[in-house]
C-alpha cells in the first residue's frame, strides 16, 4: 500500500429492507438508521518473536536476519468491492472478499517482499515461548498476551486480498549472525488470503545452542482497538463538567463558547501524521487558546470552523477547541444533531479517548472508548 495514502475500505451490500428503515419524523428515523459494515480491501501482515529466558537458555545471541514473502503471490490488481453480500448491521468482521480471481487469468506481483532482520534485543526473553502459541483465545486476547509481556510486532506491511496463500521464509542465526538458518511460514495453510484479516507469524527461540527458530502462522479478526492497541501514540483528554443530553455533550449553533472546551494535552505519535475529525460534516471544530478565548482575528461574531484539524508533520503539541454545529436547528428542514469526535493516527488508527468511559462515547463495539458524543441543541 501507498505510505500515507489511507487504507481503502468499502462493502457490496444487497436486500435491504427499505420498510424497515423508513420513519415519518426525525426522531423516529433515529432508531432506523442502516449501519454498513464496511470492511478493509487488505490484511495485515505482521510478525512476532520471543526467545527463552536464563543462561542455560543460552539466546543471547539469537536474532533474525531478515524475512522475505515470496512473489506471484499479491495480484498486480485488485478488486475496490468485495462480492455481494446479503444485509447484516452486525456482520463487521465476516469473510467477505473477492472471488473473482483466478491462477489462469491473473497477474501477479513478482517481486520478492524483502522485510528487515529483528536483532536480539528486540526479541522479548520470556520464561515459556510456547505459551504464546495460538490456541483458542479469541483474537483480541491472543494479541493482548503479546503486548502485555512486551513482545512487539515486526515488519509491518499491508497485502492486497489474493486467491494465494501468503509464503515466506524467515532467516535467522543462533550465533549471533556467524551462521544463518532458515524456516518457512504459509497462511494460511489452506485458502486464500482474504481482506480485513490480521496475518500474525509468531516464531520463538527455546534454546540457542542445538536450537532453532519455530514458527507458528495464524490468522485474527482485524479489530479497532479492543484491550490490546498498536497506536504508537498518546494523549491526554481534559475535558470540563458540561451539559450534556442522554447521548452526548450540547453544542450550540453560532455560541461555540457555550459548550465546552476540550483539551488534547501533549498528542504524541512519534512523528506520525493525525488528525481531528468527526462522522458528522454538519459539525466542525474551532481551535481557541489555552484560556477559551478565540484565536488572533477571531471573535464571537468571526470565528473559522475547520471540518479536521489536521497535523501533518506529527509535532507533539496541546490543541485546544470546541466542537460546532455549521448549521442551525431548523425543523423545516431537519439534520442529524449527533456527532462522534475522533483523534486518528496515520493511516488509520484511533486514538483511546476515554479508556475509563467516564466521559459521553460508545462503551460498546469497535469505536469504544475511542469517540466523545456531540448533540446539537441549538
Amino acid at each position: 500500500m501507498p505510505a500515507g495514502k489511507g487504507l481503502p475500505i468499502s462493502r457490496a451490500i444487497t436486500q435491504i429492507s427499505v420498510d424497515s428503515h423508513v420513519a415519518d419524523t426525525e426522531e423516529g428515523a433515529k432508531d432506523k438508521g442502516i449501519r454498513i459494515p464496511l470492511v478493509r480491501a487488505v490484511s495485515k501482515l505482521h510478525f512476532y518473536f520471543a526467545r527463552k529466558s536464563g543462561s542455560d537458555a543460552n539466546t543471547s545471541q539469537v536474532k533474525v536476519t531478515r524475512i522475505e514473502v515470496e512473489g506471484n503471490t499479491i495480484p498486480t490488481a485488485s478488486y475496490v468491492f468485495p462480492d455481494e453480500a446479503i444485509y447484516n448491521e452486525n456482520g463487521y468482521n465476516q469473510n467477505v472478499t473477492s472471488q473473482k480471481y483466478d491462477n489462469a487469468g491473473t497477474a501477479y506481483v513478482p517481486t520478492t517482499l524483502k522485510l528487515a532482520g529483528v536483532e536480539n534485543k528486540d526479541i522479548k526473553a520470556v520464561d515459556d515461548p510456547e505459551s504464546f502459541i495460538k490456541k483458542n483465545q479469541s483474537a483480541q486476547e491472543y494479541l493482548d498476551a503479546f503486548n502485555n509481556e512486551g513482545i512487539k510486532s515486526h515488519d509491518l506491511c499491508y497485502l492486497r486480498e489474493t486467491n494465494k496463500a501468503i509464503k515466506g521464509t524467515i532467516y535467522y542465526s543462533l550465533d549471533g549472525g556467524v551462521t544463518e538458518k532458515s524456516d518457512t511460514f504459509n497462511i494460511p495453510s489452506e485458502g486464500n488470503a482474504i481482506r480485513n484479516r490480521e496475518l500474525v507469524v509468531y516464531g520463538y527461540f527455546l534454546n540457542g545452542q542445538m536450537g532453532k527458530l519455530t514458527v507458528t502462522p495464524s490468522i485474527q479478526e482485524w479489530q479497532d482497538g479492543g484491550t490490546y492497541d498498536y497506536i504508537d501514540a498518546s494523549t491526554e483528554v481534559i475535558f470540563p463538567d458540561a451539559d450534556k443530553t442522554g447521548w452526548g455533550y450540547k453544542v450550540y449553533y453560532g455560541q461555540p463558547q457555550r459548550g465546552p472546551m476540550i483539551t488534547l494535552k501533549d498528542i504524541d505519535t512519534k512523528g506520525a501524521p493525525w488528525i481531528l475529525q468527526t462522522d458528522n460534516p454538519l459539525f466542525g471544530f474551532v481551535e481557541c487558546n489555552a484560556d477559551g478565548s478565540y484565536k488572533d482575528e477571531q471573535s464571537a461574531d468571526s470565528y473559522k470552523i475547520e471540518s479536521y484539524i489536521i497535523n501533518k508533520e506529527g509535532a507533539k503539541k496541546t490543541l485546544y477547541f470546541y466542537v460546532v454545529p455549521k448549521n442551525r436547528l431548523d425543523m423545516a428542514q431537519p439534520h442529524n444533531v449527533r456527532a462522534h469526535v475522533f483523534l486518528t493516527k496515520n493511516p488509520n488508527e484511533r486514538f483511546v479517548l476515554n479508556p475509563d468511559f467516564n466521559l459521553k462515547g460508545c462503551t460498546t463495539g469497535e469505536d469504544a472508548g475511542k469517540d466523545i458524543h456531540f448533540e446539537q441543541v441549538l
